[in-house]
């Protein structure tokens, strides 16, 4: 079929052919047969064209990002270029097959010669471009039954299937890593010259590193500046060449789950060394947990190949509680990701040390200073971060260093930096632009990409257009404070770097210009690099989300799915907050879903869609096989063992079930106080097991004493199993010590108070304050009835109840060996006849009974109670007890047990 620029169906209908078809010459005669189907083609001819279009945009933009000209051109002549690729008897076997020979055809064009790296560019679009069409080729056929049926009759498969399949394949070659991997040894400069930036001065020993350091699983650990970052240059300076073959290191950050997922495409020829830089910033929102799936995930991947994953990692030990985990003390925890890993505490450095620092630090800043000022310079940072505050104060020294400067210097690196920023402003007020830019995109997340700064220094900040590459070149080569990433000052791929310490002195926030730059991002996202713009608005998103700037983190998220729409982490981030925030649970539902669709291996999104099904749909059938299907992913994964437990005991009384779930969670987790709790309720109240409750109880109090529910529950099994009333009453104490505002707490007390201890006048104390707290919950609390004679049937008098449904309470608990009757009946229109009415069995001490289906509006209800032995007679030997209508809340929350 004649069109312009490249023709698609060949392509997509060769590797569909080729996994439906036995041999070749059936492909061929099966791609004959289909070619000649008017519909099927006139689908495909309707998106070649689309896919044509947007091709070429992004051939242009990528050469604009990498100033490249023959791609440039490539664009340019795109469809003279494709008009002379023939596609007559090609069959491709696999869709890494169909694109390489693309490539390979494109390069045999006359005045065609791209480069390695316009190849691995043009092989990442054409793989997208194809993703992207069959994403459309198969709504189309969701859509479209008679197209369905077509194909269903050429291929004999279920083409929706096969779509997907090809999909996937196409999205794997266009996976563009968000990490490098080296070889090790050979590449071993190219990691370290990464780590440090281009002007840092030579190593000086620490006792950290030994000389010739053996391969493990280390988390370097120390305050900001003390040269963690270094720690790591000189340990994989000094890594023995047969130590390991490959070197992972992420970029700026490794994003998402579909970022990990990528991990195991990679074909390892041996052991793995992961060098991590600042992991306390990795997981800072708390939702995804990219750096234990990596490690996890990478862990596998390796092991199942016969080789070792060892790490390198490094955090600031002010910020542990960012890494995910209870660092430090998860390093001697068995059942935590960091068991295995040791601890590398930076330690105080010599004196020996620190004047040696000083003096390359001198050399290096060309700063005369005597052998008496640099002794007073040691003698001030003794007790410091030293190697950043030489480096700052040296850096931040025109010529000459005295001892009055020395004497002058404040006490911490971050008030230093602080007093050079503010004369920047008086001084050079350009180049303190340039870092509060960086600053403001620090704040977000972002990577320091120069156009971006840029934009911010103009939109945001209005700085003079003329002074900013003249304000970049005085900050790294004039005070040295910032290092430079690429070809020139000013591109698209040219990032800047600098200590996130003196980034965090300079005094302005992103919080409090979000709103403008939440504009900035959405209206100049062609500064940043195309491949990047999506992460942008992400981490952007995410920043504005955490601040409650809700608004600007939709703006951010819907940018990014404009630009992909199949970015499984912001549709998972997005669902999250549009159930969290905006009380929106259906549209929840449909992100968190395309999450799982477009990373069918997205741990943490089955994990939230089945929160949502659980806690918000009322779903709980599938919220427990979606915990399932996280488990099939990691089977250890202890909050889907424990909320399957729960689901299982709370929503779907299954208790047997709800019980195995319960004992992962323990064997994974045995200190999970929540755990505990409900197992002991799934005991108490479902299985009959009071003895192991009441240990499940106690061991939840004993892992955390303000547990309010286990104090609770402990308390009601005290009392009702133990007849130890003088210690339930402590826990009923202890849990309005620490709610004394839970109105459930009052109540289920002050009926204690009354009934077991026979303390009327504090139990209505509490009663009332119950009601006082939640009036609408309690306000029928305390209808009591007078006791009625020996009868083998009562009436009793007709109380109003609204509000909520009720329940029966007895006064007293049953004689044993005898069961209740009771026929609980409802006058809603008034009549004085029942239009509702339910019978409840009691046996042996059971007091309290929760009634169904009444109606919340009100309306009279009376009973009509029966007491039979358990041989069927009728039994009167007994006073009828007392008893009282209550007002519940049938809710099924964690308050319930």
């Amino acid at each position: 079929m004649s069109m312009t620029g490249l023709e698609i169906a060949p392509v997509l209908f060769s590797v569909l052919a080729n996994r439906t078809v036995p041999t070749k010459s059936d492909v061929h005669e099966k791609l004959d047969e289909v070619t000649r189907n008017t519909q099927i083609n006139d689908e495909f001819g309707q998106l070649a064209a689309e896919f044509n279009r947007s091709l070429i945009d992004r051939i242009k933009s990528r050469a604009k990002d990498l100033d490249h000209l023959e791609l440039q051109s490539l664009a340019f002549h795109w469809d003279i270029v494709a008009e002379q690729i023939d596609f007559t008897e090609i069959v491709f076997e696999s869709e890494e097959e169909a694109v390489t020979w693309l490539i390979e055809e494109i390069n045999k064009v006359e005045d065609v010669n791209l480069d390695k790296e316009a190849n691995e560019e043009l092989k990442k679009l054409l793989s997208e471009e194809f993703r992207n069409v069959v994403d459309d080729f198969r709504d189309r056929v969701i859509q479209n039954e008679e197209l369905s049926r077509q194909l269903q009759a050429e291929f004999q498969v279920d083409a929706l299937d096969e779509l997907a399949a090809i999909r996937e394949e196409f999205d794997q070659l266009a996976y563009r890593r968000p990490y490098t991997l080296y070889s090790f040894p050979e590449d071993r400069e190219s990691v370290i010259s990464t780590l440090l930036p281009e002007n840092a001065i030579e190593f000086v020993d620490r006792q950290e590193v030994p000389k010739n350091p053996d391969p493990g699983r280390y988390v370097v650990v120390g305050p900001s500046g003390a040269g963690k970052t270094r720690i790591l240059s000189a340990f994989i300076n000094r890594l023995p060449e047969d130590s390991v073959d490959h070197i992972l290191l992420p970029d700026e950050r490794m994003l998402d789950s579909a970022d990990v997922k990528g991990i195991t495409r990679e074909e390892f020829t041996g052991d793995v060394l992961l060098v991590w830089e600042d992991i306390h910033r990795i997981d800072e929102g708390g939702e995804s947990l990219v750096l234990e799936s990596t490690i996890h995930e990478l862990s596998h991947t390796l092991n199942s190949n016969g080789h070792t994953l060892y790490a390198l990692l490094e955090a600031r030990s002010g910020q542990l509680h960012n890494v995910p985990g209870n660092l430090p003390a998860s390093f001697d925890d068995e059942q935590s990701v960091w068991y295995d890993f040791e601890e590398l505490r930076v330690e105080n450095v010599s004196l020996d040390f620190i004047h040696d620092l000083a003096v390359r630090m001198a050399d290096k800043y060309d700063v005369s200073a005597t052998n008496e000022v640099l002794e007073a310079l040691i003698d001030q940072t003794a007790s410091r971060s030293a190697p950043i505050y030489i480096d700052a104060v040296l850096g931040t020294t025109d010529d000459e260093l005295t001892i009055s400067d020395v004497e002058a210097l404040p006490d911490n690196v971050e008030d230093l930096w602080r007093i050079q920023y503010e004369a920047l402003q008086s001084d050079s007020r350009d180049e303190w632009y340039v870092l509060a830019s960086m600053k403001l995109l620090y704040d977000l997340n972002l990577p320091y990409y120069s156009k971006l700064v840029r934009t911010i220094y103009l939109e945001l900040l209005s700085g003079d257009r003329g002074r900013f590459r003249k304000s970049v070149e005085k900050l790294k080569e004039k005070r040295q404070w910032i290092d430079i990433r690429g070809k020139d000052l000013v591109s698209r791929q040219t990032q800047y770097y600098i200590h996130d310490i003196q980034l965090e002195a300079i005094q302005v926030r992103a919080r409090d210009d979000a709103s403008e730059l939440s504009d900035v991002l959405l209206s100049e996202e062609e500064s940043l690099p195309t491949y990047t713009q999506p992460i942008a608005h992400l981490n952007a998103g995410a920043a504005f989300s955490k601040w409650g700037r809700i608004s600007l983190a939709i703006d951010q998220w819907k940018a990014a799915l404009d630009l992909d729409p199949t970015f499984p982490e912001v549709h998972f981030n997005y669902g999250l907050l549009l159930a969290k925030h905006q009380g929106n649970p259906t549209e929840a539902e449909i992100h968190l879903r395309k999450a799982i669709e477009y990373d069918p291996e997205f741990l943490e999104a089955y994990y939230s869609y089945a929160l949502l099904l659980q806690q918000s749909l009322g779903r709980p059938e599938a919220a427990a096989d979606y915990y399932r299907r996280a488990l099939e992913l990691d089977s250890e994964f202890v909050e889907a063992l424990y909320n399957l437990g729960l689901v299982l005991h709370r929503d779907l009384d299954r208790p047997e079930e709800a019980e195995e779930y319960y004992k992962k969670t323990l064997k994974e987790h045995s200190n999970h106080a929540p755990a505990h709790n409900n197992y002991g309720v799934l005991l108490k109240e479902d299985l009959n097991r009071p003895t192991e409750a009441k240990q499940h109880f106690e061991r939840s109090l004993s892992i955390d004493p303000s547990h309010t529910l286990a104090h609770l529950n402990y308390a009601n099994l005290l009392n009702d199993e133990f007849s130890e009333s003088q210690e339930a009453k402590q826990h009923f104490e202890s849990a309005l010590q620490l709610e004394p505002q839970n109105a459930d707490i009052h109540y289920e007390y002050g009926t204690f108070l009354k009934e077991e201890l026979n303390q009327a006048e504090e139990g209505e104390r509490h009663l009332s304050i119950a009601r006082s707290i939640n009036p609408e919950e309690y306000k029928g609390a305390n209808i009591e009835i007078p006791k009625y004679p020996q009868n083998l049937s009562v009436e009793t008098k007709k109380q109003s109840v609204s509000s909520r449904p009720v329940a029966i309470n007895l006064g007293a608990d049953i004689p044993k060996n005898t069961a209740l009757e009771a026929t609980v009946k409802q006058d809603v229109t008034g009549d004085g006849k029942p239009d509702h009415e339910q019978v409840i069995h009691l046996m042996d001490g059971e007091n309290k009974y929760r009634l169904d289906g009444f109606d919340p509006t009100g309306g009279e209800v009376w009973t009509e109670i029966k007491f039979r032995s358990k041989d069927g007679q009728n039994t009167a030997s007994f006073d009828l007890p007392s008893y009282e209508l209550y007002v519940v809340d049938n809710s099924l929350g964690e308050n319930s047990s």
